[in-house]
């Protein structure tokens, strides 16, 4: 004769097991962790690309005042926070950074309308961004409730 089975008596049915469909509350809590880490990186994202929109609403404010600067000695921005004096004598052409470390040298008009572009595209791709943080808010608020509710 068999040996009963020790961890249930003869008579109970067996443990249910969590359908496929229903996760369990480990799984739950470990995908709120992984759209937490999402979040945060996206904070980081967006707060770059805000960063860099102030960067060209900068050079687009700088470019439409560029007459105010010609023959007049004004401090130049040369990067990493360090400036030099000097004086701006040829506004007829204006290089434009378009990636890669390339440069292309444009009119001021074409500039204009290249960083006009360039803060066009750079804010929709921070819209589209927004629109994902409020979709993963959505999701973390939905998978709380459940973990609350898998808690009780």
């Amino acid at each position: 004769m068999a040996s009963p089975n020790p961890t249930r008596p003869p008579s109970s049915q067996p443990p249910k097991q969590p359908s496929a469909q229903q996760p369990t509350l480990q799984e739950l809590q470990y995908v709120h962790q992984l759209y937490q880490s999402q979040y945060q990186l996206l904070n980081q994202e967006m707060n770059n690309k805000l960063e860099g929109l102030r960067q060209i609403a900068e050079a687009q404010k700088a470019l439409e005042n560029a007459n105010e600067f010609k023959d007049k000695n004004t401090l130049i921005h040369v990067g990493a926070a360090v400036y030099m004096h000097g004086k701006l004598e040829n506004l007829e052409k204006i290089l434009v950074a378009v990636g890669s470390g390339y440069l292309i040298e444009k009119d001021i008009d074409a500039a204009k309308l290249h960083i006009s572009k360039l803060l066009d595209k750079e804010s929709k791709a921070l819209d589209k961004m927004a629109k994902s943080k409020r979709e993963l808010e959505s999701a973390m608020i939905e998978i709380s409730y459940r973990i609350e509710e898998l808690s009780r």
